[in-house]
């Protein structure tokens, strides 16, 4: 049971209703500063939260999002982008990107090249305060610079579809430019949890390894694989 008795099921469902109600109206607000709705939504995210909701007397984070519904929304929240993201990839034409591969990839490592060097900057100032005892300069450096230059990849979608870009050379451009970019920044993530975890340099090579590994199961078993099925 929720907060005051109510069962966890109402709770949950009058907490969508409040960020619903919440985001309509930053988005209307939103559109007055020309700022896509996705802005006003994560704008909603964060005044709804305990970074300033948290702020007032009365633990109001707490008491509107209890602990026991927590759970249940951050599942209703998974399924929402995982559908939206699905539909996302679905409506995007990679074929105007044919031939292009090139292009592709010097557009997605410039974007990348950038922010990690702005990143990796910013985290050999801030190495010494934050780093910590039990991580390595070089773990944070690269974990930080990851950061500033991943892409976030759902946000973008949605400033593709509500500006009317999704079948557009521009859109499908710039959402395979992300695609690209989220790759190239996980593979340096597991670069940075080799390095962060690893007791020498067998545990290092074996993490990179076995990632590796599954890397050439996904393309070589499971894309074809998935191929098959969709094309029956």
């Amino acid at each position: 049971m929720a907060a005051e008795g109510l069962p966890t099921e109402a709770v949950a469902m009058a907490d969508v209703a409040i960020v619903l109600l919440a985001g309509r109206l930053f988005v209307r607000l939103s559109k007055r500063v020309r700022q896509p709705p996705v802005v006003a939504e994560i704008a909603i995210g964060i005044v709804l939260g305990p970074s300033l909701l948290g702020l007032l007397p009365g633990d109001l984070p707490g008491r509107i999002f209890p602990a026991d519904a927590r759970p249940m929304l951050a599942a209703v929240a998974q399924v929402g982008l995982l559908l939206f993201m699905f539909l996302a990839g679905w409506e995007m034409d990679l074929g105007r990107l044919r031939g292009r591969g090139r292009s592709v990839g010097a557009m997605a490592g410039l974007s990348m090249a950038v922010p990690f060097a702005l990143g990796a900057g910013a985290a050999a100032l801030l190495a010494g305060r934050y780093a910590g005892e039990g991580s390595g300069t070089t773990a944070f450096v690269l974990f930080l610079s990851t950061a500033f230059a991943i892409t976030a990849f759902p946000v973008l979608a949605r400033i593709i579809t509500d500006s009317g870009l999704t079948g557009t050379r521009v859109g499908s451009m710039a959402m395979a430019c992300a695609a690209v970019g989220d790759v190239l920044a996980w593979c340096v993530l597991v670069l940075v949890v080799a390095v962060s975890e690893s007791d020498g340099p067998g545990h290092f090579f074996t993490v990179v390894g076995l990632t590796a590994a599954y890397a050439l199961a996904m393309v070589l078993v499971v894309r074809p694989l998935l191929r098959q099925l969709l094309i029956r």
